[in-house]
């Protein structure tokens, strides 16, 4: 009989918020964010994604590092908090967002 060689299973956590209009100058960005405890390095492990809401487009910005802590509340409130903090979030998601636009455009404008 073939040994099995696993299923590595591990359970993650998600939240999301809308961006308010004055930080980004569209009021339908919605952040999702998607999380889970690295027992190795004892951190938690945010990987935030941005989309336009009531659309099918999304795209990855990055992945946030935090501390973990034992409310789970509180630990939205501290992904939410680095996230903020992080230069890597805002230009990240400019980049999204720039690329965004011009998919659109090109849609709008098929050559």
């Amino acid at each position: 009989m073939a040994e099995s060689t696993g299923i590595d299973i591990q359970r993650y956590a998600f939240f999301r918020f809308m961006l308010p209009e004055l930080e980004v100058g569209r009021s339908d960005i919605e952040i999702t964010v998607d999380y889970g405890v690295d027992t190795e390095h004892n951190r938690v492990v945010a990987n935030v994604w941005a989309r336009i809401e009531n659309t099918m487009i999304k795209g990855f910005i990055y992945t946030e590092f935090v501390p973990p802590v034992k409310k789970g509340e509180e630990q939205c409130r501290l992904i939410a908090a680095a996230i903020n903090r992080n230069p890597l979030f805002h230009r990240h998601l400019q980049a999204f967002l720039a690329w965004v636009q011009n998919n659109q455009l090109r849609g709008e404008n098929p050559e």
